[in-house]
């Protein structure tokens, strides 16, 4: 087969090959549903229909794959079809970490999703855990009363924590050293 009778021609047969397409995704695999997602987008405006119209799809799997299609694409009914649509559909829970006796007032991620810090109501201290393996890397102990809140700050190098004995402390990410404490 030549490479000019792989790739879809702008205007020749485009409603034979957007009937292919149309016909590959009511195929019962989902391989095929995507690569047809994928392939539509090679015929124009008809193929962006196509596209668009999963996102409204019953399935998830071609909704999610619909909506990251059209996030990438310039059109202007591309960009409303994915404005209109729920983004936290597609969130989906990476890690679990289980505490039946903490109920957790505050958690920041840092910007690569690798460490949480946290802490936890009627507690003192702050909590480091890797995202990965949910294992407790540090615990940060400083605070006189209750930490309320965390957050992580300067390219995700310092922990800044507050306290009900009324001081913001700023800690090392990296040693979980007590860097800095101010005095509210």
């Amino acid at each position: 087969m030549s490479d000019a009778n792989k790739q879809p021609k702008k205007y020749d047969s485009v409603s034979e090959d957007i009937e292919g397409i149309k016909k590959q995704l009511e195929s019962k695999q989902d391989s095929l549903k995507i690569a047809a997602l994928k392939n539509a987008l090679n015929y124009g405006d008809r193929g962006l229909d196509l596209v668009i119209s999963a996102l409204r799809s019953d399935e998830f799997t071609l909704q999610k794959v619909a909506y990251s299609l059209l996030s990438k694409r310039k059109e202007k009914r591309a960009i409303q079809a994915t404005k209109e649509l729920n983004k936290y559909l597609f969130f989906e829970c990476k890690l679990t970490i289980r505490n039946n006796l903490i109920d957790y007032h505050s958690m920041a991620l840092t910007s690569d999703g690798k460490i949480i810090v946290s802490c936890a109501g009627g507690e003192k201290t702050i909590k480091v855990w890797s995202s990965k393996t949910g294992e407790l890397i540090n615990t940060l102990i400083g605070h006189q009363k209750q930490v309320n809140c965390v957050a992580i700050r300067n390219n995700d190098e310092i922990i800044v924590s507050a306290s009900q004995d009324c001081t913001i402390k700023m800690w090392s990410l990296k040693t979980g050293q007590l860097l800095k404490t101010i005095k509210t």
